[in-house]
């Protein structure tokens, strides 16, 4: 596995002749998967354990423990106008959570 992938990814398994890894975020995993044909002649070579596939899940969880993740980024704002219209669809909105989370974004107006 090269180098710049092992801080990102755990070996959670072989199951039914598929090797199961988590990853750290979707951009190692899809890494990974550039890699796969590599990973399963290594693990016949190195541990003599053949596999039909791998499987990449993501486990977001392992940047929190002491693994890099992907940098964030930070939200963007919006302009006032299109807060406005957020604001009054949650003000509109019968589902408690969808109304919330418009307002959350609503909140991100750009300060002048």
């Amino acid at each position: 596995m090269p180098a710049a992938l092992q801080p990102h990814v755990r070996l959670a398994g072989i199951r039914d002749k598929v090797l199961i890894l988590l990853v750290d975020s979707a951009e190692w995993g899809m890494a990974v998967r550039l890699h796969e044909a590599a990973l399963r002649t290594a693990l016949a070579r190195e541990a003599g354990t053949r596999v039909r596939g791998v499987r990449v899940r993501v486990a977001p969880a392992l940047a929190r423990e002491g693994r890099p993740a992907r940098p964030r980024r930070r939200a963007r704002p919006i302009r006032p106008a299109s807060a406005e219209v957020l604001a009054a669809t949650a003000r509109s909105v019968d589902d408690p959570r969808l109304a919330e989370a418009l307002m959350r974004l609503a909140a991100r107006v750009e300060r002048e």
